[in-house]
């Protein structure tokens, strides 16, 4: 590559760079292009092409960590709705409409950090510290 190509290249990558609303974290594309973001003890989603930000999740909960299913038809994320963070699940509509959590299973150690393999299983972290373990759900 020469000087001139990758000058032009980082150009490029550079101005298309995008500012998040200050907090954001956790970012997890969806299939179809879809962004979710943690913000604030919420989730936000953005369709492909940009836009605003809309809310998939509000109240007093912090949720956290989302990640999208294979089929981009379901985020799992870690929230403390009943105050220890376990993992939960929303369906969320080609339309960015969200449904109503469901929590995946309760344990008193936390849970945080899920990622979603493309035949469904789920890996996550349970515990905190050196007393956190990596599990798998199938």
């Amino acid at each position: 590559m020469t000087l001139t190509c990758a000058l032009a290249l980082l150009l490029q990558v550079a101005s298309t760079d995008t500012v998040f609303p200050r907090g954001a974290r956790s970012p997890s594309y969806a299939p179809d292009g879809r962004l979710v973001l943690a913000i604030d003890g919420d989730l936000f989603l953005r369709r492909p092409g940009g836009g605003a930000f809309t809310p998939l999740t509000s109240g007093r909960a912090w949720d956290r960590d989302p990640a999208w299913s294979a089929d981009g038809n379901t985020i799992v994320f870690a929230s403390d709705r009943d105050e220890t963070f376990d993992l939960w699940s929303v369906a969320v509509g080609a339309d960015g409409r969200a449904g109503t959590p469901i929590r995946m299973h309760q344990t008193r150690d936390g849970e945080s950090a899920p990622t979603v393999a493309a035949d469904g299983r789920i890996a996550f972290v349970r515990g905190n510290g050196n007393a956190s373990r990596i599990w798998m759900r199938a």
